[in-house]
This record gives C-alpha cells, sequence and structure tokens, in this order.
C-alpha cells in the first residue's frame, strides 16, 4: 500500500486549506441556521393553518377545480385584489400565500406546460411556501397525465370527465409527518444544510483530489513507483481508494457538523432520502473532480477549479441564489453538474413528500448522480491510460 501512503502523506500539506473551507462553510451554515432558527421560536406553524388568496380572474372549469382543490387544504382569505392590500396582508401575516390566475392562463398552459403562467406573493415563512407550491406542482403535474389519457389534449365534452379523474388522483392522502407540520423546520433547515454543503464539498475535493494526484502523476514519482515493482494497473487502484474513502471521510465530517448544528430528527420520513441523496452526490462529484484533476494535472488549475468552479456551482445551482431569481439559461446550465440534481432534490423533496407526488423525480435525479459518477470513473480511467501512453513515448 505504499501508493495509498503517499497519498496521504501528500494531502497533510494541504490539511490547513480544508480547514479553512471547513470552517467558512459552518460560518455559513450557523447563520443560516440562526435565521431559520429564529423563525421556528417565533411562528409554530401547521400545514393545516397556511392561508391563502386566490384571484381567478379566467373561471373555466380547470381553474374553478384547481382553486377548489387548493383551497380544501388550505385557509381561504377574501382581501381586496390591490398591490397595496396584498403588501399589508402579507406583512401582517394576515395571508401567507396570494396566487393571481390571469385570464389566458389555460390557453398559455397548452403553449407551454413546463411554465405556470401565474402570479404569486408569499411571506417569509419557507414551510409555507414550499407546501403550497408542491399542491401547485402537484395539481398540474397530475393534469398533464389526465391530458395525455386523453390523447394531449382534453375536449370540452370531456372536460368534466376528466376533472373527476383527477379528483380522484387528487384525493389520495399522504401519509407523510409534513403533511401535519411535524418536523417542518427541521427539514427545512436540513434541505438548507444539504444544499450549502455542496459548495464545501466541491471546494475541499479538488484539494482532497487534486494535490496528492498532481503531485503522485509528476514523471519522476510515477518511474519511481513502477521501478519498484507498482504496475500503472496498482496504482491507479490505490489512488482511487485513496480519493474516494478521503471524501466519504469529508462528508462524515460534515455530517458531525449537521448532527451539531441541526440536530435533525434522523426518524422523519424526508431524512433519510436527504442523507441519500447527498451521499450519492457526493460519490458523482468525487469522480467528477478526479476526472478533471486528471484532465488538467497542474497545480495552478487545480487552485482555480477549487475556488472558482465551487462557486460557480454555487451561484447557478441556485445554492446561494434562488432558482426563481437566476437567469434561466444560466441556471440550465448547471445540469452539468451533479450538484445541480442533488439542490433538486434537497428543495423539492419535502414539498413532493408533504403533498403525496410521485417520488419519480427524486429517483431520476438520483439515476443521473450514479450515472454521471459513472461516467466520469469511466473518463478518468481513458485519460490515465492516455497519460500513460504519452509517458512511455517521451
Amino acid at each position: 500500500m505504499k501508493v495509498f501512503s503517499l497519498y496521504f502523506k501528500i494531502l497533510r500539506r494541504s490539511l490547513p486549506s480544508i480547514f479553512i473551507y471547513l470552517a467558512v462553510f459552518t460560518f455559513i451554515f450557523a447563520m443560516i441556521g440562526a435565521q431559520t432558527g429564529g423563525d421556528k421560536k417565533q411562528d409554530k406553524l401547521t400545514f393545516s393553518e397556511v392561508s391563502v388568496a386566490v384571484f381567478d380572474h379566467e373561471q373555466s372549469p380547470l381553474t374553478q377545480n384547481f382553486t377548489q382543490h387548493l383551497l380544501s387544504q388550505t385557509l381561504e382569505v377574501n382581501l381586496p385584489e390591490d398591490e397595496e392590500s396584498i403588501q399589508e396582508a402579507l406583512y401582517s401575516d394576515k395571508v401567507n400565500y396570494v396566487l393571481i390566475i390571469p385570464e389566458d392562463f389555460s390557453e398559455n398552459l397548452a403553449k407551454d406546460q413546463d411554465t405556470l403562467q401565474l402570479k404569486t406573493y408569499s411571506s417569509g415563512q419557507t414551510s409555507s411556501i414550499t407546501f403550497v407550491d408542491s399542491l401547485i406542482e402537484s395539481y398540474f403535474s397530475n393534469w398533464k397525465i389526465i391530458e395525455w389519457s386523453f390523447g394531449g389534449e382534453v375536449a370540452p365534452r370531456d372536460m368534466e370527465l376528466a376533472l373527476s379523474r383527477l379528483d380522484e388522483v387528487l384525493q389520495t392522502k399522504p401519509t407523510s409527518s409534513l403533511i401535519s407540520g411535524h418536523d417542518t423546520d427541521d427539514i427545512v433547515q436540513l434541505q438548507y444544510f444539504f444544499a450549502v454543503m455542496n459548495y464545501v464539498v466541491i471546494a475541499n475535493l479538488f484539494v482532497i483530489v487534486g494535490d496528492p494526484v498532481v503531485a503522485m502523476e509528476k514523471k519522476e514519482i510515477k518511474e519511481r513507483d513502477i521501478s519498484a515493482g507498482y504496475p500503472e494497473r496498482k496504482r491507479t487502484s490505490q489512488i482511487f481508494l485513496a480519493a474516494y474513502i478521503l471524501s466519504i471521510c469529508l462528508w462524515l465530517v460534515l455530517m458531525l457538523i449537521n448532527l451539531i448544528l441541526v440536530k435533525p430528527n434522523l426518524q422523519a420520513e424526508a431524512s433519510g432520502y436527504l442523507f441519500l441523496s447527498s451521499f450519492i452526490c457526493l460519490i458523482a462529484n468525487a469522480s467528477w473532480a478526479l476526472f478533471l484533476v486528471h484532465l488538467f494535472n497542474n497545480a495552478n488549475a487545480n487552485a482555480f477549479l477549487a475556488n472558482v468552479l465551487s462557486l460557480l456551482v454555487a451561484f447557478s445551482a441556485g445554492i446561494f441564489v434562488p432558482a426563481e431569481f437566476l437567469w434561466p439559461p444560466f441556471h440550465k446550465f448547471a445540469v452539468i453538474f451533479p450538484s445541480y440534481w442533488d439542490v433538486q432534490n434537497q428543495f423539492d423533496l419535502p414539498g413532493i413528500l408533504g403533498s403525496g407526488q410521485s417520488l419519480a423525480p427524486y429517483y431520476r435525479n438520483l439515476a443521473v448522480m450514479v450515472v454521471m459518477a459513472v461516467l466520469f470513473f469511466c473518463l478518468t480511467l481513458v485519460r490515465r491510460r492516455f497519460n500513460q501512453k504519452a509517458l512511455a513515448e517521451i
């Protein structure tokens, strides 16, 4: 295990950088935790108390059915429909969520089913916003399926039957503890923890993986190892093993910080799903970092990747800035990063469980991360073989 031991020996020089990133992460999340913790103490909200005002300007069978469904699971609030009254009601906590349905909503929905042309106002209560958003997404996701069952478009004569079938689907009651408000604040903190954790994981991975690999891939060190009886295949297996073990150790350290700062209820329904998504994302990010480090194989490039790529992912994937405030093409660009799919899971899962939606999107995101992990792993092997051939020709 000479190569394995050398990997750890080289990494010791990078320990100060690792500790700095961990300290920055702890500070960032401690501030987030203090804010959400304060909100938790001020207001213990259950979803049965989420107050909603709806203004339906279309008054079509679809929008009327949707409004009825939404208000059946929330508290209806009547407000004058003007900006000043809405803002005053939100500020005074008279209402948590205001929804305005435009006159041409159904027409726009038929043109673009991936974008809901709705105008919304909401208070600062994250759990309320997440819950109502999940109800809206659940309704129209199921409506899309109903439309497909009618050939892609529901004719006016079939509208009553289609809405009846939709009601049957939506009547399935979820058993999630989120729906009653239990553990809601804990889950909100936990999902933010895992999302922000992606930033420090990426920055540290390029230190944990990058510095030892760059040093060990130097010509003189490779030749010394091979002459000492360590063939390239054995070197590769030990380097990869060390990189993945240290990546998992990093994740475990961050989980310890999680337990100290968040004190999550590990028995909550969403906790296991969030932990699993985070761990798979770690493996995918480790494979991604291994590939990029082998691709550039330069200490200066490694420092650039650690600082710039971690920030690029944090902003484009919606970690530091909510996705709704990002330029859509910039946010879509983040799909090439494993963290994008994990962040989607972290922020969408509580709402999915709370509204009884299918977990298919969650498992799809996991599958994408697994594919990325395997793809980058294989590409790294190819790159190492290419580097070995180039070295042999020198």
